[in-house]
């Protein structure tokens, strides 16, 4: 009942009846069928909302621009002041000039063994061959299997389901990348002597005559200095892309990924 005399209201009794067709459902309760299918309707929901989106910043970074690089003859757009988000400039900036010495480090690499082939000072000709296939290869395929890679990734300033799976894919390409700047280092020999690393330079210190094998040693020294500048740059490369990945969300954009994958099946 209500009172208007004083100003109080009394409250009614806070017990509801819920009624369908074949009487109550009781006092308070409900039915926890509607909630599941409302639960999944929303999911599903977000879940489509979320792939719009991420597909819309997908399209947005990969809009192709006039190429501008490299400037001797142009073959694709790279302007990290534009095109990559402020907070990601400093790792991806870091990530060139790693490219950049890895690029310098293969080729200086593949110089180093070439003189030491012609010089007999160790070398085979197998290993003179797959030190300019290194070369060769080596540059633009590092180019694009983790640079390139890594450059979409800072193109996007929201994290998402597609920057997290750019990001991995990232880690698996410069993984090998680690196992190989350790391998340029080490030159074991038999599997690494196309290397003119620290075995592969100490070998040619014993071997030398003269002031021509002091050059040559002095060349395979300085490319161990040069792949290990490289090595101690991709850690920090490596180490800021999976920080940049951790905050950004991307844990939890891959187990959200999962579970939204299963709201749109369902």
């Amino acid at each position: 009942m209500f009172s208007f005399g004083g100003g109080n209201v009394a409250a009614f009794s806070s017990h509801v009846h819920l009624e369908d067709e074949t009487g109550v459902l009781g006092e308070g309760t409900i039915d926890d069928a509607v909630l599941d299918s409302k639960r999944r309707e929303l999911d599903k929901k977000e879940a489509e909302l979320r792939v719009r989106e991420d597909a819309y910043d997908e399209i947005s970074a990969t809009i192709e621009r006039r190429p501008n690089w490299p400037s001797c003859r142009p073959v694709l757009y790279h302007d990290i002041r534009a095109e990559i988000a402020e907070e990601n400039r400093a790792m991806v900036q870091t990530a060139y000039m790693t490219w950049l010495g890895t690029a310098f480090g293969y080729s200086l690499n593949a110089v180093v063994m070439t003189l030491i082939f012609w010089s007999g000072l160790g070398a085979g000709i197998g290993d003179w061959f797959f030190a300019c296939l290194f070369a060769v290869a080596g540059v633009p395929i590092s180019f694009q299997t983790w640079y390139r890679v890594l450059y979409n990734a800072g193109k996007r300033r929201q994290s998402g389901m597609f920057t997290s799976a750019i990001y991995i894919r990232f880690f698996m390409h410069f993984g090998f990348h680690l196992a190989m700047v350790v391998w340029m280092l080490a030159s074991i020999p038999v599997v690494g002597s196309m290397c003119a690393g620290i075995i592969t330079t100490m070998l040619v210190f014993s071997k030398e005559d003269g002031s021509w094998g002091e050059f040559v040693g002095f060349l395979s020294f300085l490319n161990v200095l040069v792949w290990g500048v490289i090595g101690f740059a991709s850690v920090y490369v490596g180490g800021a892309a999976l920080t940049r990945f951790r905050t950004g969300g991307g844990p939890a954009d891959v187990r959200r990924g999962v579970r939204f994958s299963g709201a749109l099946i369902h």
